[in-house]
């Protein structure tokens, strides 16, 4: 006759329901706290290996829900994260095309009361500081990655031509697009292959 024994030792049934009970309160503790769901369901699943061989079906579930209890809050924050991410990315991109407004406003206003002519190469931004038109810490405002390259001037536009590319942002200040300003004061972020197609066909149909 053989004799199986049974050597796998249970922890008392009480402590491994009461462990089951203690995840589940911290599930719904830790819920609103993201980052601490990882207490529930640590403790949970070493709740759930405790009940084994136990026969309450009410601590197995405790200890399952305080499980998904702490995945759930894990899941919110990972959410919260990439919307606020993307919240603050829209937020910044907004600021860079309102700042770019207003300096390819700026030029306009320059043109206007100067014969319609915009402002020289070398010195377009300082026109615009002596003659009250822009703030002058607003282009320090724009560079975005601080490496002192913001935008870039393309003088001898004519004038209020709404098709003509006049000033643009470090195409390195951001990966979805070139913050662009026109001939007529008008912003749009142009995608990198827009942008480049755009900005060729000007530079060739200027050229000698």
């Amino acid at each position: 006759m053989n004799t199986k024994h049974n050597n796998r030792v249970c922890a008392p049934e009480h402590d491994a329901g009461s462990n089951a009970k203690t995840a589940f309160v911290l599930g719904w503790l830790c819920l609103p706290f993201g980052p601490l769901g990882i207490i529930p369901i640590i403790t949970g699943l070493n709740a759930t290996r405790s009940l084994r061989g136990h026969q309450d079906v009410e601590a197995r579930s405790l200890a399952r829900w305080a499980v998904v209890l702490g995945a759930v809050a894990l899941l919110g924050t990972a959410l919260w994260l990439f919307l606020y991410t993307g919240i603050v990315h829209d937020y910044q991109k907004r600021g860079a095309m309102a700042r770019m407004n207003a300096h390819a406003v700026g030029l306009v206003v320059y043109a206007k009361h100067n014969q319609e002519t915009y402002p020289a190469e070398p010195d377009w931004y300082q026109q615009l500081i002596v003659n009250s038109i822009v703030e002058p810490t607003l282009l320090e405002r724009s560079d975005r990655d601080h490496d002192g390259v913001v935008y870039t001037y393309i003088a001898g536009r004519t004038y209020e031509d709404s098709t003509q590319i006049m000033l643009y942002e470090d195409r390195d200040h951001w990966d979805d697009g070139v913050v662009v300003g026109f001939a007529d004061g008008h912003v749009e972020m142009l995608t990198h292959d827009e942008f480049t197609r755009l900005l060729a066909k000007q530079m060739q149909s200027q050229s000698p």
